[in-house]
């Protein structure tokens, strides 16, 4: 039979070895997290980039003035392929 001491100091054991686990399970939460917006974010600005690109490219094409990167790069992805489709368009290029 356990003793009165003996029974706190398991219980204490008990709750510093949940503490630690419930530590080590946020980290590896974050870590993960990061991990995947990361990747997330690699995907997205490969991406955003291709289109950048291109609408660079059919600006040249068409002899009109090139649109700052920066401002590009301010807006959303789907006006960037708005414009980008635009651009395509006004080229005869097909757009599915």
């Amino acid at each position: 039979m356990l003793s009165k001491d003996d029974l706190e100091r398991e219980r204490y054991r008990a709750r510093i070895k949940k503490e630690r686990d419930d530590r080590a399970r946020m980290r590896d939460a974050i870590e993960e997290g990061l991990k995947k917006g990361l990747e997330q974010g690699r995907e997205e600005g490969r991406v955003e980039g291709f289109v950048i690109g291109r609408i660079h490219a059919y600006q040249q094409i068409l002899k009109t003035p090139i649109t700052p990167e920066e401002d590009l790069l301010a807006l959303p992805l789907h006006e960037l392929e708005a414009r980008m489709n635009k651009l395509e368009q006004q080229l005869g290029l097909f757009n599915p």
